[in-house]
């Protein structure tokens, strides 16, 4: 796994596990037949998820921001939603992005191996995009971190970015039209980076219009934790709650945390200056 997150893991070799697709040619599920995402994720993929995982793959909210620790599942979880969304609402597009074309191609070769597991036909996606298409017309596709290049997409009925809170703000200018059509979701997976960007300031809105979900090291029994624990000799304490205790990190130097100037402040005083102050 690139990121350290799991892995999915089955009880049989995996490499035994990929059907070839012509040996499956009415493998693609019929979406009038849908069973919900979690029953079809155990009896499927073999895949049951921490609690942490269950809400990402259930919500219905259209923003979902997910905050995770090192190596609690995110990207795994993501992947299976993807699969399910594509595989029983046909003719659909997903798209996958990140700061960097590692990020949004690891969802993606999970995605890809959750495909051939259930022996699913899958053919070449359009031409100069990464990722591949399903006998139903669906699209599975990883984008890199320039708005540039994926301007071009439109109406998609998924969009997911992992490690969003190092992904540019140009990005999510770039992304967040293309739901306006298609009233699809948007989901970011990220661990903290800082306190600043657009995932942070998302976490932070008030009034809160996107669902939050998070889960620390300390909420994955997956995990071990006595591995974890050695991380801190390795670590300064802001390094190690940053990345696994989910904690939005001050940048060296910075004299007063984004966090305290939030605590100071009094919705029922007049700001001295008619500008947003997060402008």
């Amino acid at each position: 796994d690139v990121d350290g997150e799991p892995a999915l893991t089955y009880s049989a070799d995996p490499e035994t596990l990929i059907v070839e697709p012509e040996t499956h040619p009415e493998a693609e599920p019929k979406a009038e037949t849908q069973p919900g995402i979690l029953t079809w994720a155990e009896k499927e993929v073999a895949f049951t998820p921490d609690p942490f995982q269950a809400e990402l793959l259930t919500s219905d909210a259209k923003n979902i921001l997910v905050l995770g620790g090192r190596q609690t599942g995110k990207s795994t979880a993501a992947a299976v939603r993807v699969v399910y969304e594509a595989v029983f609402h046909h003719s659909s597009t997903i798209l996958l992005a990140g700061p960097t074309g590692r990020q949004s191609g690891q969802i993606m070769e999970k995605a890809r191996k959750i495909a051939n597991l259930l022996g699913l036909k899958t053919g070449a996606p359009p031409a100069g995009c990464e990722g591949f298409t399903l006998a139903n017309k669906s699209q599975i596709l990883a984008l890199p971190d320039n708005p540039e290049t994926i301007r071009g997409f439109s109406a998609p009925r998924l969009i997911v970015v992992d490690e969003a809170a190092f992904a540019s703000d140009d990005l999510f200018k770039a992304l967040q039209p293309m739901l306006s059509v298609s009233n699809g979701t948007m989901i970011l997976l990220s661990t903290p980076n800082g306190q600043s960007g657009f995932f942070y300031e998302r976490w932070h809105d008030e009034p809160q219009t996107w669902h939050r979900i998070k889960c620390t090291a300390a909420d994955c029994d997956r995990l071990n934790h006595q591995a974890v624990e050695a991380m801190r000799v390795t670590m300064t304490p802001e390094e190690f709650n940053q990345e696994f205790n989910c904690e939005f990190v001050a940048a060296p130097g910075q004299f007063i945390t984004r966090e305290m100037f939030r605590k100071c402040i009094r919705k029922d005083v007049k700001p001295l200056f008619a500008d947003d102050i997060w402008n």
